[in-house]
């Protein structure tokens, strides 16, 4: 008799994050933040994805995304994202799943931002 396997925390980042980075066909930072980080991570758990593009996301950006997991999946587009603090927080308490040395100037202006 098989056993079904449960999923570790790395699972899922790399399961979502390879349909992302499909979805999106460019370069991009592709950033894990909040439960799925933490001890508080259990089966009822979303999964929060913060993406950096050189452009904002489209609608259709989000709609190609498709996740091979059973979970709610919050993607945020750190372009679009006004609120500072959280913001801060996503970059001081996330996991960098994928970067992008095209993209680490823009990157790193983003972070200089957050300090005016």
């Amino acid at each position: 008799m098989d056993t079904l396997k449960a999923f570790t925390k790395q699972d899922y980042m790399n399961f979502i994050g390879k349909a992302i980075d499909k979805a999106l066909k460019r370069e991009s930072y592709i950033i894990f933040f909040g439960s799925v980080l933490s001890e508080r991570f259990n089966t009822s758990s979303d999964i929060d994805v913060a993406v950096f593009c050189r452009n904002k996301l489209s609608a259709k950006d989000f709609m190609d995304i498709e996740t091979p997991v059973l979970r709610d999946i919050d993607v945020v587009d750190l372009r679009s994202l006004s609120d500072k603090d959280f913001l801060g927080k996503i970059i001081k308490e996330g996991f960098i799943w994928k970067s992008s040395s095209e993209l680490t100037q823009d990157f790193q202006e983003l972070l200089k931002n957050l300090e005016k």
